[in-house]
This record gives structure tokens, C-alpha cells and sequence, in this order.
């Protein structure tokens, strides 16, 4: 998020379906090795300084998301640690650049139609319905069985924009010295919901609100 001394192009314009937490489940969690756990070498969140914390290979610690948290659990490999962050925070988003706002907009306002449709074809028991598992199978090469025994996401049926937490986001940046300006960027130079009020003025309210 360098961007505090040069003009923003882009825009997030909704959330991705992939909340960073849960009400209950761990969809997406810190997950430590087998062995680190039971020799007892981790034991808190401060037993991590120093160690490799990552996404994959030759590491002590990862961040990974379902179904890779099920699969990993089920190799024995790692296992949860911590418990649930935030429930509802999603720090993951749909970005829409300059060119394409400006040049495309109905494209732009179609597809977020269909992201929220999506969306609400998820809500509750549908999230594991027969097509539901089979398409989720199809398009990210894991087992049904796999996907039935995971802990679910949750998605807001309009995808709305979890500006609070980019914005908590920035100010950790900030203090670890990964964004060099000072102050965290205004929600108007990043994030735009004309294009998702537009989608879902054209839905219409979602069930239950």
C-alpha cells in the first residue's frame, strides 16, 4: 500500500467471498507443525519470533485457508493455533482498476451483480447443496467429502465493503514499516461502493433484510 505519494488507480469496489473470520469455525487460520505442538517448542503466539511464518514449504508456522486447513489436519502435519480473530473481518477484496471504471462501467456494474448473486446462492443450508459441492469441486480440484467437512465461510449477502479493517490494516503497515507514509490513506482514495449499491439496488434487498 505504498501509494501515499502517487495517485490511486484502482478502486476496491466489494469484498471477495473470503472473510478472514468466522462466527464460529476456522475457515482461515493460523496453523503451526505437529511436531512444533507436541514437543511443546510453541506453546503462544510469541514462541513464533524467529521462525519462519508463511504460506508454504519448510516453515514452522502458515496462514492457510479451506479446505487446505481440513486437508492439512487430516495429513497430521499441523494443526489449529490461536483460536478465532476477528468474526466477520475481510481484509480480501475486488478491485476494479482506473480504465476499466471509467472506459467500462456496465461491464463493471454486471459483474458485480453476478458476484452478489453468487453470494447469496451460499447463504445457509445452500452453502453445501449437491450443486453447490459440485461446483465447488469442479472448480477447486478438492474431494466432496473434503469440502463437506471443512468449516464453511460466511459471506455477506450484498458483499459489502469491510473498509474498518483495511483501514486497521494500514495503521499495522504503518508501524511495522511497510508503508512509508505516516498516516493511513482516506476510504474515498481506495474504496468505491457506487458500482456494488448499483448491483444490489438492482437485486433488490437480499432474504432477511
Amino acid at each position: 500500500m505504498s501509494t501515499a505519494h502517487s495517485e490511486v488507480h484502482k478502486r476496491w469496489v466489494s469484498v471477495c467471498p473470503l472473510p478472514l473470520a468466522m462466527n464460529s469455525g476456522l475457515p482461515l487460520a493460523l496453523m503451526v507443525r505437529q511436531d512444533l505442538l507436541e514437543s511443546g517448542a510453541i506453546k503462544d503466539i510469541r514462541d513464533l519470533r524467529g521462525r519462519k511464518v508463511a504460506l508454504s514449504g519448510g516453515i514452522g508456522a502458515a496462514f492457510p485457508s479451506a479446505p487446505a486447513t481440513t486437508q492439512i489436519r487430516n495429513d497430521c502435519t499441523a494443526d489449529y493455533f490461536g483460536g478465532l480473530t476477528q468474526p466477520g473481518a475481510s481484509a480480501v477484496g475486488v478491485t476494479f482498476g482506473g480504465g476499466f471504471i471509467k472506459n467500462r462501467p456496465d461491464v463493471a456494474r454486471k459483474l458485480l451483480v453476478a458476484l452478489v448473486k453468487g453470494a447469496r446462492d451460499v447463504q445457509g443450508d445452500r452453502y453445501l447443496s449437491p450443486e453447490n459441492l459440485q461446483a465447488y469441486s469442479m472448480y477447486t480440484d478438492t474431494p466432496i467429502d473434503t469440502l463437506k467437512n471443512m468449516d464453511p465461510y460466511e459471506f455477506d449477502p450484498d458483499l459489502g465493503l469491510d473498509v474498518n479493517t483495511l483501514q486497521d490494516m494500514q495503521q499495522v503497515f504503518i508501524a511495522e514499516g511497510v508503508e512509508q507514509s505516516q498516516q493511513p490513506l482516506a476510504p474515498a482514495t481506495f474504496a468505491d461502493e457506487t458500482f456494488l449499491k448499483a448491483a444490489v439496488q438492482e437485486l433488490g434487498p437480499a432474504a432477511g433484510r
